[in-house]
């Protein structure tokens, strides 16, 4: 099993008024962490990319806090890699510990057509890079 990790800083916009992240937040933290693995591994889903991927289910638990200025890390893996979609599981950690669990299902679609689509070969071969079995 392999992983990814993309290190963040919580900042003054990620926080509520109690301090503390805002919820949502979490989202932007894995978001910011695909999008590094995917462009680490030249997989391109913008531009003249013939496929997206599009979110299909998401699942969030938070365990810890994470506040202003706390340093964490993302780490990124993919399960339940098929035909026509996988998950993503992160494990957000701060010194260690786990702050946030996330697993988001997403699929493929055509750009052109809006429809679902078989995941590109490529992106198949880097995802079973940081694959984890259940």
């Amino acid at each position: 099993m392999a992983e990814f990790i993309h290190s963040i800083t919580v900042e003054f916009e990620d926080v509520d008024c109690y301090g503390i992240i805002h919820h949502p937040k979490a989202l932007y933290f894995c978001e910011r962490a695909r999008a590094a693995f995917l462009r680490q591994n030249s997989i391109r889903v913008t531009g003249e990319s013939p496929f997206g991927l599009v979110l299909r289910d998401v699942s969030i638990k938070y365990r810890n806090q994470l506040v202003m200025f706390d340093k964490a890390e993302v780490y990124v893996r993919a399960k339940k890699i098929n035909k026509m979609s996988f998950v993503w599981d992160y494990v957000i950690k701060k010194d260690g510990k786990n702050a946030i669990l996330c697993e988001i299902e997403m699929v493929a679609i055509d750009i052109n057509t809006k429809k679902l689509m078989p995941l590109p070969e490529d992106l198949r071969q880097a995802l079973k890079i940081i694959e984890i079995s259940e």
